[in-house]
């Protein structure tokens, strides 16, 4: 959220030729970033580098995923089902339910296969909002 910065660093490392892409965002949707704070980040950086693709981690199942999605190329997602408690936040001292609390991974079964299908969730996404041309799930 730092114009000045990411300004400072694309420019730094913008020709280097083992850069894969740039990471603007860990987990926006988990911290209440601004909604435009995504988008911002990637229209600076495509005016300095258009050329690698731009990417970020979202963490909910479904907090305002078009607009911080809209802010990059590359959608990661960051499922913890492991060993977790899906119905209360140890951390937090508060119970998760599919409208609110974190648990590591809402929505969740606490199960491996939650990471898949949360990939196929994403894509599902991308796909409704005609993105599937111009944006990928990792």
């Amino acid at each position: 959220m730092n114009s000045t910065s990411v300004t400072e660093q694309v420019n730094m490392i913008k020709d280097r030729k083992n850069l894969l892409l740039w990471y603007t965002g860990d987990e926006p949707d988990g911290t209440f970033d601004p909604l435009n704070a995504t988008t911002i980040a990637y229209d600076l950086i495509n005016d300095l580098d258009g050329y690698h693709p731009v990417s970020l981690v979202l963490n909910c199942f479904d907090f305002e995923f078009p607009s911080y999605a809209n802010g990059a190329d590359i959608v990661m997602q960051d499922t913890y089902p492991i060993a977790i408690n899906a119905t209360f936040s140890v951390e937090w001292h508060a119970p998760c339910t599919p409208d609110f609390g974190d648990c590591g991974c809402d929505d969740c079964e606490g199960e491996f296969e939650d990471i898949s299908t949360r990939m196929d969730v994403f894509a599902e996404r991308l796909d409704a909002l005609g993105e599937t041309r111009t944006k990928s799930v990792w």
